[in-house]
């Protein structure tokens, strides 16, 4: 099974989100719920590490898709993620990789 995440990156933030995601038995994949923000994803290897770490978290789960909705401001996406996310637009939607 291939390994995914979601990178979101903004042309004129410095801010990154990387959002690990779930696969459930249809195929189809989903993020989980606790996304992952780089302060400065130009500088060093902290986009690479955040994404490494978000493809070791990929795994099987089911979750019934239609009745599923995020809050708005739960514990694992907070004010500040949802602030960022509306400024940046998926630079790559799904990157996989074998592991």
């Amino acid at each position: 099974m291939l390994r995914r995440a979601k990178i979101y990156i903004g042309a004129t933030v410095r801010e990154a989100i990387i959002a690990a995601l779930h696969h459930n038995n249809a195929g189809i994949c989903f993020e989980q719920d606790n996304p992952e923000v780089v302060a400065d994803w130009r500088q060093g290897s902290g986009l690479a590490v955040a994404l490494r770490s978000a493809l070791e978290r990929f795994s099987a789960q089911e979750r019934n898709l239609r009745s599923y909705k995020k809050k708005q401001n739960g514990p694992a996406i907070g004010p500040q993620i949802l602030a960022l996310s509306a400024r940046l637009k998926p630079l790559i939607s799904a990157l996989a990789f074998k592991h």
